[in-house]
């Protein structure tokens, strides 16, 4: 009994011993360095919800400055404040140091946007910042637009990662409109082992840059790429990973159609996750999940998803008139008529222009109408649509489906359906005849 005791009393100096050597060594980890690469060009006048955006960004930047470790080096580039149409308007405010809270804040303040968006060798100058550097630094760039001075920031970073220097990329895009094609901002990203975010209001860029500033830089790893296609050619998707024991958010990103970012690669810790992948611009079923992901140090898992699909394109006479009407597709199946749910849906209008599509026509005045699409297979309702202001078309996967048509607000209308096999990269054409009996 003694003799347990004494191995019992060793055991546990031994854990005590190990306890005190390994928490002073967590608490004494430095926070990871930063640098900012602001864009100060004359967009940035520009507003959101009636306040200027560099308005916008100094509030936001001020709030996190302020909370900001005091032990952290910050360092600030930025661009397009001093001359208009310069594109080597682009200046190290502050080098890699011990921030200074207050005078890293006035600095922020005291730029004035007039310039253009030399965003790639802004990257540069960045980079020339810690390219000696042995710890891993976080470089932020917010930007509110593309490259406008001829260079490409997704080639610097990965020149940059390939010669072996140590930092992380991640990019905001600050009130970017909507249609812009911002696949090379998130290239940059992408190569620079960081995360893209799109922000468009105060609360969303404050998110967005605290996230980004927390989130220590990632050395090690796995690799995760998804790569989309439609028809032949490379599709636009949403790809979001979360954690799969947690279900935190852990990564997310967009393949766009540009072989720069599909596959998009995202690299992260070793474990498992999951991924929900949403297509862009399709119809059908755009959902593909990904549940039990194993990412594993220093390999890549590679997923390929086709959302290639058929178009389905319906002509709707009566007598010898096109014919305005609502369409409904569905999938064939075992289940009754009314338990199904359309696919797809549309309206035909009487209109050449519109008609065919998902449309239809009438005698004499316009009939409004419906257009329904269900998948034959499960009985499920991919998609429907009433009046719209111009022609209706559904990308859906290929398969069998239903579609239904009823003309509205027209007496004795009686309700079109036909069954349709999907091909892929075909369109499927229907003419539904909605015709007037005697005395209507």
């Amino acid at each position: 009994m003694h003799h347990f005791s004494q191995q019992a009393r060793q055991f546990f100096l031994l854990l005590l011993m190990l306890i005190s050597l390994l928490t002073p060594a967590r608490a004494e980890q430095p926070s990871s360095d930063q640098i900012l690469i602001l864009d100060a060009s004359g967009s940035m006048w520009g507003q959101i919800d009636g306040t200027n955006k560099v308005v916008i960004a100094r509030d936001v930047l001020g709030r996190l400055i302020q909370k900001l470790s005091d032990d952290v080096q910050v360092g600030l580039v930025a661009y397009g404040h001093r001359r208009k149409g310069d594109c080597d308007d682009i200046e190290t405010l502050t080098a890699v140091a011990p921030i200074d809270k207050a005078t890293l804040i006035t600095t922020i303040n005291d730029l004035n946007p007039k310039g253009k968006t030399p965003i790639s060798d802004s990257i540069k100058q960045a980079i020339g910042l810690v390219r000696n550097s042995e710890q891993p630094t976080n470089i932020i760039l917010v930007s509110d637009g593309l490259e406008t001075c001829g260079g490409d920031p997704c080639k610097v970073v990965s020149d940059a990662k390939a010669a072996g220097v140590k930092f992380v990329m991640h990019v905001v895009g600050f009130g970017i409109e909507a249609n812009k094609n911002v696949a090379s901002l998130e290239c940059a990203a992408q190569a620079g082992d960081g995360l893209y975010f799109d922000a468009n209001s105060a609360d969303e860029l404050s998110a967005a840059l605290e996230q980004a500033v927390e989130k220590p830089p990632l050395v090690t790893g796995g690799f995760l790429s998804i790569k989309a296609v439609a028809n032949g050619d490379l599709s636009d998707v949403a790809i979001q990973i979360t954690d799969a024991a947690s279900g935190d958010d852990v990564a997310s990103g967009r393949t766009y159609r540009s072989d720069q970012t599909n596959p998009r690669k995202l690299l992260l810790p070793a474990g498992r996750y999951k991924a929900t992948i949403r297509a862009l611009e399709f119809s059908g079923s755009n959902i593909r999940k990904l549940d039990d992901i194993v990412i594993v140090e220093d390999e890549t898992v590679e997923h390929r998803f086709d959302f290639s699909s058929g178009k389905i394109s319906i002509k709707v006479v009566r007598n010898g008139r096109l014919s305005d009407a609502g369409v409904r597709i569905t999938p064939v199946g075992e289940k009754k008529s009314a338990e199904k749910k359309p696919v797809a849906s549309g309206r035909t209008y009487t209109s050449e222009a519109q008609n065919p599509s998902v449309s239809a026509l009438n005698q004499a005045k316009p009939v409004t109408s419906k257009i329904g699409v269900i998948n034959a297979e499960t009985g499920k309702w991919i998609a429907q649509a009433r009046s719209r202001s111009k022609p209706t078309e559904f990308h859906l996967p290929p398969g069998n489906y239903r579609v239904k048509s009823t003309a509205l607000k027209t007496k004795n209308s009686i309700p079109q359906e036909q069954r349709i096999t999907l091909e892929v990269g075909k369109t499927a054409e229907l003419v539904m005849d909605f015709a007037l009996t005697k005395g209507e």
